[in-house]
């Protein structure tokens, strides 16, 4: 029975083929390639992260998976439940072998939450509507953020909505305290109040927009108030009308609800969000308006805030459904000779696309608003890339180089029509492809969003920005705060 187990492991597990095995047939093999010590070992930060972060747990807090082949099969088989009732051996398969070795990493809140059995949310972040102008309702807010912190999600918001500090307040003769003063209130809830999911502090931006009356205290809060907004990134959303005046040295108006609170010079403000991000690393600037004309949906979603760590815009009620391809793994040699495998790179590219869809019908939602603008919705799927400068070095070719450029754009160009593709299978019939990405009708827009979202890493819309230089010591990481 062994020597059958085995056999099979070396053919489910290795070559990745699947011939009709049943779910049961792939846990055998996997049980059987861990009993015979072939199962894949981690040490040091990587085990304790493995361990603290994504393995399932019991009751107690103790692991109940020593081995990431445990956690694929879990997580392939919890999202292959999306599948119709006869597919579902045949996806759990093909996740599970896209899964394996690390050659698509989906996001840690899938990892840590599919298939273990607890009411938490598969994705990493969200963003939520701005809070309405009154103490009830920025609580109400501020709530909506807490649960769903507490599911394991991280949240971005815009506060522009909150009217500034000293503006009259007629119903209670007072004056307003200004967003900044709220921020405090959604920071230490984040921060000293939710664990997510039960085992890590939440993740919030606030963002301002830029012509907010208070954008200036927003822009030099963290610099100069060291200690109250800790646990919050901040950000500013920036208009194309703000940096044309910034390239004409004109004066821009502060304003809210179309009163003009004063009038200062936007280089001045420019300089003020330069000279505090170089010396506090915040705030980001976030090109809001750009961001709007370039996305997918531009012609029925706004476009509002990111979500914490920046990499997805979303509007009001959107999530990140996000995963990566670890580009290294498609680097073979075959006698000697190294190549890359671009059509292992097309398929994978595939499966993970169709598990990315399937993770949105297998997860649950912290507000019936999120399924509506996810699953009943845009069906927003993020497939990052992670290791394209490891692949160069492993091909011999200069990271920028003139030799490495065909390459990379080889890459990128079969994972942008893959995924393109097999998205428009899941969903809507495709009308029309226009210059800056795929456009259908209003009727259907199932599958208008961003196919491809990435971190704070690699690559955009197929333009690659510099990877973090090779040569750092591999365990050099500091211990996450309790």
């Amino acid at each position: 029975m062994v020597g059958r187990e085995l056999s099979m492991a070396n053919t489910i597990l290795t070559e990745g083929a699947y011939s009709g095995e049943s779910a049961e047939d792939l846990a055998a093999a996997v049980r059987a390639r861990i009993a015979a010590g072939d199962a894949t070992i981690l040490s040091g930060y990587r085990e304790k992260i493995f361990l603290d972060r994504y393995a399932l747990k019991d009751s107690s807090g103790q692991p109940l998976e020593q081995y990431p082949e445990e956690m694929w099969l879990r997580v392939a088989g919890a999202i292959a439940e999306s599948e119709p009732s006869e597919k579902r051996a045949e996806y759990t398969s093909k996740f599970y072998d896209v899964l394996r070795d690390f050659r698509f990493v989906p996001g840690g809140r899938i990892l840590s939450g599919a298939g273990s059995g607890t009411d938490v949310t598969f994705y990493n972040c969200f963003v939520i509507p701005s809070p309405e102008d009154s103490v009830q309702g920025i609580f109400r807010n501020i709530t909506h953020a807490a649960e769903i912190m507490r599911r394991s999600g991280g949240v971005g918001v815009n506060l522009s909505s909150l009217r500034p500090r000293g503006a009259y307040i007629k119903t209670v003769n007072g004056t307003a305290s200004g967003p900044c003063s709220w921020g405090i209130l959604y920071s230490d809830m984040t921060g000293k109040v939710i664990i997510q999911g039960g085992s890590r502090r939440g993740a919030l931006m606030l963002m301002l927009d830029d012509d907010h009356p208070d954008i200036e205290e927003f822009v030099e809060y963290k610099r100069k108030n060291p200690g109250h907004i800790d646990h919050a990134n901040l950000s500013v959303a920036v208009s194309d009308a703000f940096m044309q005046a910034v390239k004409d040295d004109a004066p821009w108006e502060l304003k809210w609800k179309g009163e003009v609170y004063r009038t200062i010079q936007a280089r001045e403000l420019w300089r003020k969000i330069a000279e505090s991000a170089w010396a506090y690393a915040e705030p980001g600037v976030v090109f809001m308006d750009r961001y709007n004309k370039q996305s997918n949906t531009w012609y029925y979603e706004n476009i509002r805030c990111v979500n914490p760590c920046g990499e997805q815009g979303l509007p009001a009620w959107g999530v990140c459904n996000l995963g990566a391809l670890n580009l290294v793994s498609f680097v073979k040699q075959i006698d000697g000779e190294t190549y890359f495998d671009y059509e292992d790179l097309a398929q994978a590219t595939r499966t993970s696309i169709r598990f990315l869809d399937d993770v949105i019908d297998a997860t649950n939602y912290p507000f019936p608003e999120n399924r509506e603008a996810q699953q009943d919705g845009t069906r927003r799927t993020g497939l990052g890339t992670m290791g394209i400068a490891d692949v160069l070095i492993k091909l011999g070719l200069r990271y920028g180089s003139e030799e490495a450029l065909p390459v990379v754009e080889r890459i990128y160009s079969i994972i942008r029509d893959a995924a393109y593709d097999e998205s428009a299978r899941r969903g809507a019939h495709l009308l029309d492809h226009s210059r800056r990405g795929i456009r259908r009708v209003r009727r259907d827009r199932r599958r208008e969003g961003a196919v491809r979202q990435v971190g704070p890493g690699e690559v955009h819309a197929g333009r690659v920005r510099p990877a973090t230089p090779r040569g750092g010591p591999a365990e050099d990481r500091r211990e996450r705060h309790p």
